[in-house]
C-alpha cells in the first residue's frame, strides 16, 4: 500500500505537460549535458553507472527527464532539481 501511494504521489510530476513541445514522446526542451545541474547528473550516474548515452530534457524548470538505453529497453527517469530521483519509466 505505501509503495501505490509513492507511485501515486509521483504521477503527477511525471505527466506535466511541457510548454514547448519539440518531440512527440518526450515534448521538453532537449538540453545538453552542461546545462543539467551537477547535483541531477550525479545522481543519475550514481543510479545508472554504466549509462554513457542518454538524453536530458528540462521540464519547464521543475525538473529534468533523460532517456536512455537500459539491458536494450528504452528507458526515462525523472529527477527534480535538487537531484531528488522521481522514478523511472520503461
Amino acid at each position: 500500500m505505501r509503495k501505490l501511494i509513492v507511485v501515486l504521489s509521483t504521477l503527477p510530476f511525471l505527466f506535466i505537460s511541457c510548454d514547448k513541445e519539440h518531440d512527440e514522446e518526450f515534448p521538453c526542451i532537449v538540453v545538453s549535458m552542461d546545462q543539467v545541474p551537477a547535483i541531477v547528473k550525479d545522481t543519475f550516474v550514481g543510479k545508472y553507472p554504466k549509462i554513457t548515452e542518454n538524453n536530458w530534457y528540462n521540464k519547464d524548470n521543475i525538473g529534468y527527464n533523460v532517456s536512455f538505453q537500459l539491458n536494450n529497453i528504452k528507458t526515462m527517469a525523472s529527477f527534480k532539481n535538487d537531484g531528488t530521483f522521481i522514478a523511472e519509466i520503461v
